[in-house]
């Protein structure tokens, strides 16, 4: 198991909020193997536990910042500071993949440059913010996956499933590693699973996408 998740996992589970990692790393959950470097850790999360996750995030010495949009983000120091639907990014002072520049906006803001040299240390964490109806994971506000199946669990540290994660990647399936997780990942999935994937694909691609060619 990647040391990476396993701090990650110790960290997060002592915070009193929901949570599952997504993006690559849950792909790596779900093959059970370290498929390439990662730039960072994505942490799948709910609204309702927002409020937790700053003060804990906080109250162990994390900086945290709220996307603005175009590049831009701003410090926040409690959930008072946070709007609704905006994701985070947490780091710690050790931190070297992300540094921060004057944008001119006032105090508080910056633009920041994230470089993709791959995660070595646990000290960058991405809150993605995400919807649910207390039965289904929503996504986009229109495509529905019963939790259960949303969420899955790998030595206990719960992640979310290839299906949506691949969903997710599908809007900027041409970035870099994108296809390759694709490739890999596809190939590990259940039948039912890869027909929610692509029955959800062909929803939210009507005209079509290059991942059903």
């Amino acid at each position: 198991m990647n040391k990476l998740l396993l701090e990650a996992h110790a960290f997060l589970r002592d915070g009193d909020f929901e949570y599952a990692i997504c993006g690559g790393f849950a792909l790596d959950l779900f093959t059970g193997r370290d498929m390439r470097i990662h730039g960072d850790i994505d942490v799948c999360a709910f609204e309702k536990g927002k409020n937790a996750i700053v003060q804990h995030m906080v109250s162990n010495g994390w900086s945290i910042y709220e996307f603005q949009g175009q590049g831009i983000v701003r410090l926040v120091n409690s959930i008072k500071d946070c709007q609704k639907g905006r994701n985070l990014m947490c780091l710690k002072s050790d931190c070297e993949i992300v540094k921060f520049y004057p944008c001119g906006k006032g105090d508080g803001y910056f633009l920041h440059k994230f470089f993709h040299t791959g995660i070595t240390d646990f000290n960058y964490v991405e809150f993605l913010f995400n919807t649910t109806n207390g039965s289904s994971f929503i996504f986009k506000g229109r495509i529905k996956r019963d939790l259960s199946k949303a969420i899955l669990y790998r030595d206990d540290i719960p992640y979310l499933s290839p299906e949506l994660v691949l969903l997710y990647k599908a809007s900027d399936f041409e970035r870099e590693w994108y296809q390759f997780d694709l490739e890999e990942t596809i190939i590990a999935m259940n039948d039912e699973q890869k027909s929610w994937f692509y029955s959800s694909l062909d929803k939210l691609y009507p005209k079509g996408h290059a991942w059903r060619k």
